[in-house]
């Protein structure tokens, strides 16, 4: 049994967890075939359904609440899956009020569970605390970092996915914890490197976290000396909080007069985003926060270099000065010379395109999906719940 968000429709996955968890369940039917049963229950769909396609069974439970952590009212209808099903293993997906319910109901019932941390609430929260101190930002941090810590004292084998995370995390000294990197669709490793020079592209939720009106602040200042520059935004965008973001972007936009050099595509297929990144050449993204980065595998396999921060788990991923640069978060001026540095070196840029190449191979999901097997069966061997 696995609980996390799973795409109601697969041509649009939104956000980090969406296509971890699309990409293991995939890898783990396509490896093991019918020798594995997988069950799911997905968070945040918009209405209760229920879908069986390729043996893989969905229970999509709705959140009719306008805050997420009142979404742990749906436990009842939860902890009702789990009752009529028979499985193994349950597998849960980050760090919510909803799984730390859950976990104490596993633990209850003698439930073999293992816990994938995607990326560190507690850091993100306060992060958005320190750049907008008000008592609603304070009580998210208290809230979220409480039910995060208290999730990881609970759990006695957890799932990371860069040396980053691992360091980070408080009360996992005498835990099980194993660096499994999320891996990427394989359809990213066979999209050609076409670039038109010029076009540089984000992918990512639309969020304050990703950083995007320092990108398009760089491009600004690169839009004098570079005028065929064009920018895109990719992402998913569905809380009141980046809606709001969105709109704030927009107005940078108009401010700077790019109307006909940024654009920000929310929602889009996965079909749109493969054709923009073809197309791409360069791939930026200035983080405040990343615990890896789905992204920038995604955005390497196609053989694109990077520019990005140095912070979280990037420097994990990408390699600076080998896939491309890294840049200290807020420094502008630094994010706009390593730009410049790729749009004005072709052989430095096909350089970092072949380094990218290779060094996305270790996010194939088809010997990521392996190292999760081997978790599965050292948890159910051992039983470390009942000691």
């Amino acid at each position: 049994m696995i609980i996390g968000k799973y795409p109601t429709n697969e041509r649009i996955v939104k956000g980090g967890i969406e296509s971890a968890v699309y990409g293991l369940v995939h890898a783990l039917k396509k490896r093991y075939k019918n020798k594995i049963e997988i069950s799911l229950i997905s968070p945040n769909s918009e209405k209760d359904f229920y879908k069986k396609e390729n043996d893989i069974e969905v229970k999509y439970i709705s959140n009719p609440y306008r805050w997420q952590l009142l979404y742990a009212f749906r436990l009842k209808d939860i902890l009702g899956v789990l009752k009529n099903r028979e499985f193994t293993i349950v597998h849960l997906h980050g760090s919510s009020l909803l799984n730390l319910f859950t976990i104490l109901y596993l633990l209850i019932k003698g439930i073999p569970f293992v816990v994938t941390i995607h990326g560190i609430v507690s850091i993100e929260h306060k992060n958005r605390f320190v750049l907008n101190k008000n008592l609603k930002n304070f009580i998210k941090f208290i809230i979220h970092s409480f039910v995060e810590y208290t999730i990881l004292i609970l759990s006695k084998f957890i799932i990371v996915d860069t040396e980053y995370v691992k360091k980070k995390l408080p009360f996992t000294n005498h835990k099980k914890v194993f660096v499994v990197p999320q891996g990427i669709n394989e359809i990213f490793f066979n999209i050609e490197d076409q670039p038109i020079f010029g076009d540089i592209l984000s992918v990512g939720v639309i969020s304050p976290r990703k950083g995007y009106e320092y990108s398009i602040q760089a491009i600004a200042k690169l839009k004098n000396r570079f005028p065929e520059i064009h920018y895109e935004i990719i992402g998913a965008m569905n809380s009141l909080e980046q809606k709001e973001y969105y709109k704030k972007l927009r107005a940078l936009i108009k401010k700077f007069k790019l109307e006909n050099t940024v654009f920000i595509y929310p929602n889009k297929s996965k079909n749109f985003l493969i054709e923009h990144l073809k197309k791409a050449y360069i791939f930026i993204l200035h983080s405040q926060e990343e615990s890896q980065g789905i992204a920038f595998c995604e955005a390497m396999a196609a053989g694109k270099p990077i520019v990005a921060t140095n912070v979280g788990g990037v420097p994990y991923v990408v390699k600076n000065e080998v896939t491309g640069f890294l840049s200290d978060y807020g420094d502008v001026k630094s994010f706009i010379e390593n730009i410049t540095k790729l749009l004005e070196d072709p052989q430095l840029r096909n350089y970092m395109s072949k380094n990218c190449r290779i060094e996305a191979k270790k996010y194939d999901w088809n010997k990521i999906s392996t190292d999760i097997i081997r978790i599965y069966e050292d948890l159910v061997k051992k039983r470390s719940f009942h000691k």
